[in-house]
């Protein structure tokens, strides 16, 4: 399905009955299929919505220099209305979670329920990716970072994307093999990544505007999550007035698919606050 939004067709698909949750891909440069079947389960209590967000998979491209958090999270407000919600859930992964950050400190009274995976409150988070690349990566991964900087078409970022994926796991195990396959699905995105790591990166920090956020919130991160280190899992459960902060352990970048049944066991249990 695609919705109308700002002069752009945003692409979208829904699964489930129940009141929305709104899905935020991370990347940047993924789309929302990373995200399926793994919240599937969710699908029981929620009308989960996976949207693409613009210049990324399968939604419209547009001017490289509208690819900014702040025109990405009016994106957000102006599908809500198009969908008619008055109010509803949010979650984010990863880059996902900094629009959804962004949405939430402008339109923080639009928000029933907010989720942040793996996520950060400022550009500082290349610090703990950084580091983690020094401690943590092989040759192998290295030689995909550097593949995905230079990326300019859709099958080299896939196979950059590929080479990374052992970092963000904590094992190679099944959930990450079906992860790796499911990846084919993806449509990539290499001139959105491009321009927003090189343009709207270095300045992104919303550190002193959490506070304006006055929804409930979960914060959630794998254990072993090598991108965002525990640092700004916690800087952001506390400078989130309503925020509650969740490891998961035996987990890293993408918990929702390393340990499935407890990230949605959490996340339901949360939404269900009210």
């Amino acid at each position: 399905m695609e919705a109308q939004v700002n002069g752009i067709s945003l692409y979208y698909e829904t699964e489930g009955t129940g009141p929305p949750l709104l899905l935020l891909h991370g990347g940047p440069g993924l789309d929302h299929t990373v995200y399926r079947p793994w919240l599937s389960p969710l699908a029981k209590a929620v009308t989960l919505v996976y949207l693409d967000l613009r210049g990324q998979g399968r939604s419209d491209r547009a001017d490289p220099t509208t690819y900014t958090l702040e025109q990405v999270a009016r994106d957000v407000e102006e599908f809500r209305r198009a969908m008619g919600w008055s109010r509803f859930s949010l979650l984010g992964h990863s880059y996902g979670g900094f629009v959804a950050l962004q949405y939430a400190v402008d339109h923080s009274d639009r928000l029933n329920h907010l989720v942040l995976v793996g996520t950060a409150a400022s550009a500082d988070i290349a610090d703990d990716l950084a580091a983690s690349l020094t401690e943590y990566g092989s040759p192998s991964v290295l030689e995909a970072v550097e593949a995905g900087a230079r990326a300019t078409t859709e099958e080299a970022f896939r196979l950059a994307a590929e080479g990374q994926l052992p970092f963000h796991f904590s094992r190679l195990d099944g959930p990450y093999q079906r992860f790796r396959e499911q990846l084919a699905a993806v449509r990539y995105s290499p001139e959105f990544a491009g321009w927003w790591n090189e343009h709207d990166f270095p300045a992104y920090n919303l550190r002193a505007r959490l506070g304006e956020i006055t929804c409930p919130t979960l914060v959630i991160r794998g254990a072993e999550d090598r991108v965002a280190g525990m640092e700004r899992a916690v800087e952001l459960a506390r400078g989130i007035p309503q925020a509650t902060l969740v490891v998961i352990g035996e987990a890293g970048h993408w918990p929702m698919v390393e340990q499935q049944e407890e990230f949605t066991r959490v996340v339901g249990d949360f939404l269900r606050l009210r």
